[in-house]
């Protein structure tokens, strides 16, 4: 009997793994729900669960240094709008109530960026800042530095403001404040841009709209 029992066994082994293998490769490949909020995120690029608490943390320290920020020029540049929608446990986008809701502000723990979306797309990267710092036996340095231009700081929050938050404080100020138009632009193959202008440039040829940067400014004009 037990020789009928192993010949049995024999038998089925192949059919067993025959459905095993696509079954594995199914699971290692295919997308995993993880919740209607995060949507289908492929297995293979899973971060892990101490990875994803940290970028939580450094994307809420990040937004509260923004947010404070921001609030202190509520007066000449509106109150902040967030976007529910686009509101995440490691990245966060938001409006000015000033601003031409076409702007909008990503901050995430590494990155800070103003974006240009139209139409149901993301147009445009007006401005953009980022840092991955990398540990160091002193501190914190930048990865994409040559060694002779390293800097070192205490911690990844300092080289975050050294790199990321001061660069777009000055771009916000210097240039965005000052901006009068925001022309976009497509080709018929699909590409699209967006330029900070003057009122009074002209039409360029594959100009799509043009809107004021500021809603004090005069009516949009859509092309």
């Amino acid at each position: 009997m037990r020789s009928d029992i192993k010949r049995k066994t024999r038998a089925g082994r192949p059919r067993l793994f025959k459905h095993r293998r696509p079954l594995s490769r199914q699971r290692k490949f295919s997308p995993v729900r993880r919740s209607r909020a995060r949507g289908i995120y492929p297995l293979q690029y899973a971060r892990k669960a101490s990875e994803r608490r940290r970028a939580h943390v450094h994307c809420s320290t990040r937004r509260r240094v923004v947010y404070a920020w921001l609030s202190s020029l509520c007066a000449s540049i509106g109150e902040i709008q967030r976007l529910p929608r686009k509101q995440r446990g490691t990245s966060t986008e938001f409006r000015l109530s000033k601003l031409h809701p076409a702007i909008t502000i990503f901050v995430s723990g590494t990155t800070l960026a103003a974006s240009v979306h139209y139409r149901g797309r993301c147009w445009d990267l007006l401005k953009y800042f980022e840092h991955r710092a990398e540990d160091a036996s002193t501190g914190r340095i930048g990865p994409m530095c040559v060694p002779e231009q390293q800097t070192v700081d205490d911690s990844a929050d300092a080289r975050w403001k050294t790199a990321v938050f001061d660069g777009f404080r000055r771009w916000f100020g210097i240039t965005l404040r000052a901006a009068q138009a925001l022309i976009l632009y497509s080709t018929p193959d699909g590409d699209t841009w967006a330029e900070l202008t003057p009122f009074a440039t002209p039409r360029g040829p594959h100009e799509t709209a043009r809107f004021p940067v500021w809603k004090d400014s005069p009516q949009a004009v859509t092309l």
